[in-house]
């Protein structure tokens, strides 16, 4: 009994690990805000890993890979997005009146919807 509980225990810490670092606090709306970061052309670092994406006052927050792809579920309609990472890139922008993923551009201090493409 003890030799089960114990590998149920390894096989929930393998599933929590392998999910990268997401903080999850519940709903704060119906909403859900999904995507995919890449890096202004000019930027030093090419890549998205790294930045923590968040949705402020809520504790909702993801730390992108180097694909860039992120989603939140349960987020109000007026949602902003908050983009941070230690090499000084802080930028905000507003997902409101927004639908379907978004493809976003991030620079140093600014971040913008790039048109989709089919």
């Amino acid at each position: 009994m003890k030799a089960r509980h114990f590998a149920l225990l390894l096989v929930v810490a393998a599933a929590v690990a392998g999910c990268g670092r997401q903080t999850v606090t519940g709903s704060y709306g119906s909403g859900v805000v999904s995507g995919r970061v890449t890096m202004a052309s000019w930027m030093t670092s090419a890549s998205p890993a790294g930045v923590e994406v968040s949705i402020p006052s809520t504790g909702m927050m993801q730390v992108l890979a180097a694909d860039g792809r992120f989603t939140f579920a349960g987020v109000p309609a007026d949602a902003d997005l908050r983009f941070v990472r230690h090499d000084g890139i802080d930028a905000k922008l507003s997902t409101a009146a927004v639908r379907g993923p978004l493809e976003i551009e991030l620079s140093k201090d600014a971040a913008r919807l790039r048109k989709r493409t089919a």
